[in-house]
């Protein structure tokens, strides 16, 4: 589903939660409004009447046992399509951070997969944006005691789309990725 201007909902929605972060803090978190847009183009499936964006189809979620993708039900993300997803950004390697799976630019990284495998840690701007994505989204973001102050959010794969997985991991590599990447992306994108 798209919104007036092409986006899709779960883009335009995540976009109006760094609004909503830089009303509250006095900075910017948004992306360049051409960026979001390219972004929204470059990478978004095309929308179809009544479809929903899908992880992995016929993959059963682990929650209900339906198939995804079977009558319109909606899965979420994998672990493996969140890392082809963030392979889409510069020099994205798979590594492992603190004994799980994770993702890295320049050794650095930006994601990793929870003990869990149900839920991963993107690194967020602040605590505030960390904040606004839990009291907007919570069937989606949480935090433990372990990670409360600090600039990182916790996400259930289960809940978390496509176009929303693109937006957090490209929020996350801006956190960690050398400024000269960070044009790189900007100039390819704009």
């Amino acid at each position: 589903m798209t919104d007036g201007r092409g986006q899709s909902s779960a883009v335009a929605a995540a976009v109006s939660v760094a609004d909503a972060v830089s009303s509250r803090s006095g900075r910017s978190l948004a992306t360049p409004a051409k960026h979001t847009a390219a972004l929204a183009r470059r990478r978004a499936p095309p929308p179809r009447d009544g479809a929903r964006v899908c992880g992995e189809v016929g993959v059963p979620d682990f929650a209900t046992g339906v198939a995804c993708g079977a009558s319109g039900y909606d899965c979420g993300v994998k672990w493996e399509q969140l890392c082809k997803l963030a392979r889409e950004l510069p020099e994205v390697v798979e590594d492992v951070w603190y004994g799980t799976p994770a993702l890295k630019v320049r050794g650095k990284g930006f994601v990793r997969l929870k003990e869990d495998g149900a839920s991963v840690v993107f690194m967020t701007e602040g605590v505030e944006e960390q904040e606004v994505l839990i009291a907007t989204r919570p069937d989606v973001y949480f935090i433990t005691d372990h990670y409360r102050g600090w600039p990182a959010v916790l996400a259930r794969l289960s809940a978390l789309r496509v176009a929303e997985a693109r937006l957090r991991l490209e929020r996350a590599w801006r956190q960690k990725a050398p400024r000269a990447l960070v044009k790189q992306l900007d100039a390819t994108s704009g």
